[in-house]
């Protein structure tokens, strides 16, 4: 029974400090992005296709040598901004992909960018955000932002985890010396 009480006054805080580590981001400088038009028929194009994601834009997006859209991709973010008016789009279906780790997760963050609405123009599947831009309009003073975010442990994390599993281990061993049965329910 000590043991367990023990167990009990060490393991909330060890799971408390787990949960408040902070997850990675999804996107860091230096990862290469991909940017590209996924509807059939779209006219919009993505330059360059891919690109190292580095301060300021990394892509453009409309017609071929005739830019409507510049997109940037920073740690924790994707911003598209309008370079002039626009729209509504017809056919736009935009598809962004990590190469170097996949997106695990979107989320709304302010936004200016007429008939956008988040949670119907944005999915994220098998690692790549896809915006439907179809029925939007823009200028050049809006904006698309999505916060992109990763719920991959970071190694403080692993090392808690790793921790837990060793003052668990220790307090079931020690209740088998002493001849107590430890419970953990």
């Amino acid at each position: 029974m000590i043991a367990t009480a023990r167990l009990a006054a060490v393991l909330p805080p060890i799971a408390l400090a787990a949960l408040a580590a902070p997850a990675a981001h999804a996107v860091d400088f230096g990862d290469t992005v991909s940017c590209a038009q996924v509807t059939p028929g779209g006219l919009f194009v993505c330059a360059p296709a891919t690109a190292p994601v580095a301060p300021g834009p990394e892509f453009t997006i409309g017609f071929p040598g005739d830019p409507y859209i510049t997109a940037d991709v920073s740690p924790g973010l994707l911003r598209l901004e309008g370079l002039r008016l626009g729209g509504p789009l017809i056919t736009t279906v935009l598809e962004f992909r990590n190469l170097s780790r996949p997106f695990v997760a979107a989320t709304p963050r302010p936004s200016r960018w007429d008939g956008y609405a988040f949670a119907d123009d944005v999915t994220l599947a098998s690692g790549a955000l896809r915006l439907d831009l179809r029925g939007t309009s823009f200028n050049s003073e809006s904006f698309i932002e999505i916060g992109l975010a990763s719920y991959v442990p970071e190694p403080g994390t692993w090392a808690f985890l790793v921790a837990g599993f060793g003052l668990v281990g220790g307090a079931l061993r020690r209740g088998r010396r002493a001849g107590h049965a430890v419970a953990l329910a």
